[in-house]
């Protein structure tokens, strides 16, 4: 386990009850004791000792990429309590944030009508095994200030403010056996942020993303998917990843039914299209088949009003999944 530890010199409840609060409304586990809290997240567990006067925590983290996340969740959360001026924080070595990969562009080029492909080289080895998360941010920022990195508190510093950085998050389609490459596959859109900064990416540039974060690897017997193309890399990497038993059945609603990628041999796949500009077209084929959905893993991610229709419709019903993630991954703008 990694681990960092911070002292603010403000009471112990006054401390723990906001943030346990927050914790318990997200639905984690928080254990309260007479002068100890712990609560337990996805990104791990932190620690409340202390006394009227003064309140020590403490992080741990499977990773040191999670414990960066964790950290620095929590740092902005005592930011917004108004106690982020107090907090002093164990000190840390090193200027590059543990989350943050810096990378080299190998190769980058269009594999479909609507989709580019590029290949990163760089240590990714934090990105290995089915318990690591499948996306990350690409590190966008303003020109010729730097990658950001870590004050003497072991916070994430962002040249001229992180309102400034475009971090789009996007899915590792493939990643090397030794990982020092990924793939990513990006849709391409007029206007786009990510798609005009691709135009200007040369082979040998130098990018940084912060990673891994989101979604694991899911494994079950029986998977019901469903995105629409800016999902296509994650179910794709699902299908490519699960064992050769794993009943899938994967729905995708494409701009361009060509935009499709090849899907492995050997697997008990079922794979269907449907039309992006049909905006009920991926609800529509969720509802239809939800009589199948018993004991299956579902997913569902598509733009952020559809995946909300879905979230509901999961959430009121009495399908019986065996686990879900429903997931926004843009947001229509008008």
């Amino acid at each position: 386990m990694e681990t960092h530890s911070a002292e603010i010199p403000v009471g112990f409840l006054e401390v723990t009850e906001p943030l346990a609060g927050i914790a318990e409304k997200n639905g984690y586990a928080v254990e309260r004791l007479s002068s100890k809290t712990i609560i337990t997240a996805p990104l791990g567990q932190v620690s409340f000792v202390g006394d009227e006067k003064i309140t020590k925590l403490r992080f741990s983290s499977r990773t040191k990429a999670e414990l960066q996340l964790f950290k620095e969740l929590y740092a902005d959360r005592l930011k917004k309590l108004g106690l982020g001026a107090k907090i002093k924080w164990e000190k840390s070595a090193g200027s590059i944030p543990f989350n943050q990969i810096r990378c080299e562009v190998t190769s980058c080029g269009r594999i479909s009508n609507n989709f580019k492909r590029l290949r990163l080289q760089g240590n990714f080895s934090v990105f290995a095994g089915d318990s690591a998360g499948l996306h990350f941010r690409f590190l966008l920022g303003p020109a010729g200030v730097g990658w950001p990195y870590l004050d003497d508190n072991g916070l994430t510093l962002w040249p001229l403010g992180i309102s400034e950085w475009h971090r789009p998050v996007f899915t590792v389609r493939r990643i090397a056996r030794d990982a020092k490459w990924i793939e990513v596959d990006i849709a391409l859109h007029i206007g786009g942020r990510v798609t005009n900064w691709l135009k200007e990416l040369k082979v040998g540039d130098e990018i940084a993303i912060n990673g891994p974060s989101g979604m694991k690897m899911p494994m079950a017997d029986k998977m019901f998917l469903f995105g629409d193309e800016t999902a296509m890399p994650a179910i794709m990497r699902i299908l490519e990843n699960n064992p050769p038993g794993t009943r899938v059945n994967a729905t995708l609603a494409l701009r361009d039914a060509k935009d499709l990628q090849a899907t492995p041999d050997g697997k008990q796949l079922t794979i269907k299209t449907v039309k992006m500009e049909d905006e009920s077209a991926l609800l529509n084929e969720l509802y239809e088949n939800c009589h199948k959905f018993s004991d299956c893993f579902l997913f569902f991610a598509a733009e952020r009003s559809q995946s909300s229709k879905a979230r509901e419709f999961i959430k009121t019903s009495s399908i019986l999944v065996k686990s879900s993630k429903i997931s926004s991954y843009w947001t229509k703008t008008n």
